[in-house]
């Protein structure tokens, strides 16, 4: 087996996970590109932004703007005592679009993964998490 047999183009995932996302979400005020964003910030609590971009892998700069976006519209507060320093937190609006899009990613990784068996599940969250634990140890961000 070749190395190239194993690949599974990022490209192809993202398109099929925004397309589907924009689907569910196409009546909501949030969009597939906030849905990352929001995540990482309901699962860390008052996490910077200079965190918040190591946990996505997305430069500073677009972090800054997607985060100004999501404090505009009311689903992310800045919690903190200087205006320079960031602690983000969900509102509750964000709650309520982290709930949705946590539903709604479960039922595009339920059909994305309808074609594995249980054996299969098993060894890909295995080799996802090696892989992920590789990528934070080599990359610099």
């Amino acid at each position: 087996m070749k190395n190239s047999d194993l690949f599974v183009s990022p490209r192809k995932m993202k398109s099929f996970i925004d397309t589907r996302l924009n689907i569910i979400l196409k009546d909501r005020e949030f969009k597939s590109s906030h849905v990352p964003y929001i995540f990482e910030i309901g699962n860390n609590d008052g996490c910077s932004m200079k965190e918040l971009s190591i946990l996505i892998g997305s430069d500073k700069g677009l972090t800054t703007r997607v985060v100004r976006n999501l404090i505009e519209n009311d689903y992310v507060t800045n919690i903190t005592e200087s205006s320079r320093t960031y602690r983000l937190y969900l509102t509750e609006k964000g709650i309520e679009a982290y709930d949705i899009s946590k539903v709604a990613m479960d039922q595009i990784f339920e059909f994305l993964f309808e074609c594995l068996n249980s054996e299969d599940k098993e060894n890909l969250k295995s080799i996802t998490s090696k892989l992920n634990k590789r990528l934070d140890e080599s990359y610099k961000y």
